[in-house]
């Protein structure tokens, strides 16, 4: 493979040999970095002359580099919303160092290849959620304690990110290049339209729900399913098994809005809506007054805070197990 890197480099290598170069930087994560670390001397090094005290002085604002983005990254941990972005840095450290080196030698990378080399990554904390525009004009509402990875540039043919956790999809319509979601435990693919994917580590299994349009959803088995709008395909992590369902889908979405209010409504209908959009099960007995009428707005509270809140103005109590499950008794 090493003689493949260096036909690429030298901009000697046949299509042939650039698509095993390509399959074999797929394959495998230290593949892509021994590609990208040969590349980094490569540039570094030919037709440059390059002395020791060169190479610790870059050595030097390297490391003054990536103790600033430490301390920038230790700083976003304390906000709502954490962004993963170390591939991209990455990228812009090794810029700032090989800026030089990359216009006398002429190399560019493909739009296939810039694919592969960056990554986005962005990750929302325990009480957060994020809004993400995609580099093909995509909205993505990104729910708490989720993850998605998405390129800096799409691939020809295909735009595929991975999502880990729940987000809600507003897909922009290409025909000519599908847009798909993937998750450990289900892959969706669209071409143009709303959807909401959950697939939260607790969860005994992933779920697909659609507003409109059409997807397909394949399971871990290879199974592939079309739903039609306000369906909702439910699939077992275990065995791959699913169940399709009628709902209403906008009560999947309820928590991609800024906040969510109440005006003298059934305490039976508040609590459906929290269900949704805190992303938990409530499990109460008949006996509490389902009828009592409430009226209150949620914006960035917790689902403790609320719950808690709801103990002191009527008379129920609320217990809050596993984290995604509340029980709700009567006082």
């Amino acid at each position: 493979m090493e003689d493949i890197i260096s036909k690429y480099l030298n901009k000697k290598a046949t299509v042939e040999e650039k698509t095993k170069l390509l399959q074999w930087i797929k394959e495998d994560i230290q593949n892509k970095n021994l590609f990208i670390e040969t590349r980094d001397i490569w540039l570094l090094t030919n037709d440059i002359k390059i002395t020791e005290s060169d190479i610790d002085e870059a050595f030097i604002r390297f490391n003054r580099e990536v103790n600033k983005s430490s301390q920038k990254v230790n700083r976003k941990v304390i906000l709502p919303t954490i962004r993963n972005i170390a591939a991209v840095a990455a990228v812009v450290l090794i810029c700032s160092v090989t800026t030089f080196y990359w216009g006398r030698n002429s190399f560019a990378p493909t739009q296939e290849e810039a694919t592969i080399m960056v990554m986005n990554q962005i990750r929302t904390g325990k009480d957060s959620k994020d809004f993400i525009t995609l580099p093909d004009g995509t909205e993505v509402w990104l729910n708490a304690n989720s993850k998605i990875s998405y390129p800096e540039v799409f691939a020809e043919g295909e735009r595929v990110v991975s999502v880990e956790g729940e987000a809600f999809f507003k897909v922009k319509e290409n025909k000519q290049k599908p847009f798909k979601v993937n998750t450990k435990d289900m892959n969706v693919e669209v071409l143009g339209t709303w959807f909401n994917v959950n697939n939260h580590a607790s969860r005994s299994s992933s779920e697909t729900v659609l507003l409109n349009g059409k997807v397909q959803v394949e399971n871990n088995i290879g199974q592939k399913i079309i739903l039609e709008p306000n369906q909702k395909i439910s699939i077992s992590k275990t065995d791959g098994s699913y169940s399709v369902s009628k709902v209403n889908a906008e009560d999947y979405t309820l928590w991609i809005n800024e906040k969510l209010t109440f005006n003298n409504e059934q305490l039976v209908s508040i609590l459906h809506k929290m269900k949704y959009w805190y992303g938990i099960d409530i499990v109460y007995n008949k006996d509490i007054p389902l009828d009592m009428r409430l009226s209150l707005t949620i914006r960035k509270e917790t689902k403790e805070e609320i719950f808690k809140l709801l103990e002191l103005i009527t008379p129920i109590n609320c217990e809050i197990k596993d984290n995604d499950q509340v029980t709700i008794t009567r006082k």
